[in-house]
């Protein structure tokens, strides 16, 4: 999840031969490559005459809702459960992994629920939070829940018992994340610490950054290492072992808001609140290719960052979105950008299907999207919410989406719809 200021965003297996080819050429060169018209080999505008009948929003604004949240009302609810039991801004969620018979979600109403996604029946209220909860989260194996809240607050509840089985009072939380194969939780603050604890032990290690906001991290999918961002653009590479930088990088001038590595963990792709997203060896460090897509006249906005990036997992294919509402396709091997989608509202975050060939988006018009990266072609949308998503999820065996949104609810879809195509080919 990338960093806002809730409410409104604000900015901030396998690789194909050619990437080793492309690292060698490039290695030593960090110069800036911009967007040109024959660099990008199909642009497309989302608006009302591109989208399926059946998935255009027609934006109402609903005078009597407060705290400046901006309601619409959507011409068809396609979800096949609403949780509501929230009171103000749902801002996180997360799917049990196992089976996502089970959700997680945080609000800016001091409380999180565990909640069942078939019923939407509540099994524990996690109480105890003092300010808004941002993050949430499931362990590998869905043994436990992690919640975390603005004011430092982090509490790791047991699932099988519904009980707390551990706490912690930190400084300001920017992010959670837990270990791809342990009980272990991970916790990056605004004065740049990230915790590390074992859960439930509570046994504790601390890694002191540069002094500035820890923004956002992302775990290499080998669980060696942790990428983390800064705000002061800094970003760096601690071996989980060793408790040490292996790598620390500073290509980037503005805060990081976004990071993800490849699937054999050996790039970094890292995007930044001014409109630069880079390409690294996470191995050594070295910048292999960096684009600006402030070049881009569909982004020239002063508010606008780069909300999000991902690896495809099994093309060489990385995908960027904007708070401008564009969604960049990255051929890594050419360098190229190779299909650009260009909304009217922003995008708050990307997640690639298993077969890395389909991509999903949402946004500030509250619809989830599903694309195929291919050809560009918009294959499903997904509408439900009477405001902006604030973060979605996709089952593990990709039957179930489910998102939160600024309406103070939290969906389930089906990916099983009649008008939903998925192509083999």
């Amino acid at each position: 999840m990338t960093n806002r200021c809730f409410g409104k965003i604000v900015p901030r297996d396998t690789l194909m031969s050619s990437v080793n080819t492309m690292e060698n050429d490039q290695l030593e060169s960090e110069d800036s490559v911009e967007i040109k018209d024959d660099e990008i080999d199909r642009v497309i505008d989302i608006n009302e005459n591109d989208a399926p009948e059946d998935c255009v929003a027609d934006e109402m604004v609903d005078e009597d809702e407060t705290d400046d949240v901006e309601m619409f009302e959507p011409v068809v609810d396609s979800s096949k459960l609403t949780f509501d039991k929230h009171e103000d801004v749902v801002y996180c969620i997360d799917l049990d992994p196992t089976s996502a018979k089970l959700a997680v979600t945080g609000g800016k109403d001091d409380r999180a629920f565990l909640w069942d996604t078939q019923t939407g029946n509540v099994l524990l209220e996690c109480k105890g939070h003092k300010d808004s909860v941002t993050n949430v989260g499931f362990s590998h194996d869905g043994m436990y829940i992690a919640t975390a809240d603005l004011g430092g607050g982090i509490k790791v509840w047991k699932v099988s018992t519904l009980q707390e089985v551990w706490s912690f009072d930190s400084d300001d939380i920017e992010w959670i994340k837990w270990h791809r194969q342990a009980h272990v939780l991970f916790a990056g603050t605004v004065t740049g610490q990230m915790w590390m604890w074992k859960i439930p032990s509570g046994e504790c290690k601390t890694y002191v950054g540069p002094n500035c906001a820890s923004t956002c991290a992302c775990l290499a999918p080998d669980g060696k290492r942790i990428c983390i961002g800064y705000e002061n653009g800094n970003i760096r590479v601690v071996g989980l072992k060793e408790q040490n930088t292996l790598q620390e990088m500073n290509f980037h001038a503005a805060s990081v808001t976004c990071l993800d590595f490849n699937p054999d963990n050996s790039l970094l792709i890292s995007g930044s609140s001014d409109l630069k997203f880079y390409l690294s060896n996470s191995n050594n460090g070295k910048v292999l290719n960096m684009f600006d897509v402030s070049t881009n006249k569909d982004e020239e906005d002063c508010d606008n960052s780069i909300e999000s990036v991902a690896f495809s997992k099994t093309q060489p294919w990385a995908a960027i979105g904007t708070l401008n509402g564009s969604i960049y396709l990255w051929d890594i091997p050419t360098g190229k950008i190779r299909i650009t989608w260009n909304f009217h509202e922003s995008v708050v975050k990307l997640k690639w299907m298993e077969n890395g060939l389909h991509v999903f988006s949402v946004g500030l018009d509250g619809v989830v999207r599903l694309w195929d990266a291919r050809d560009g072609r918009l294959m499903h949308q997904w509408h439900g919410h009477g405001a902006s998503i604030m973060d979605f999820d996709v089952s593990k065996n990709e039957s179930l989406i489910a998102s939160v949104a600024e309406d103070r609810t939290a969906k389930i879809f089906s990916l099983d719809s009649p008008t939903l195509i998925l192509s083999d080919d």
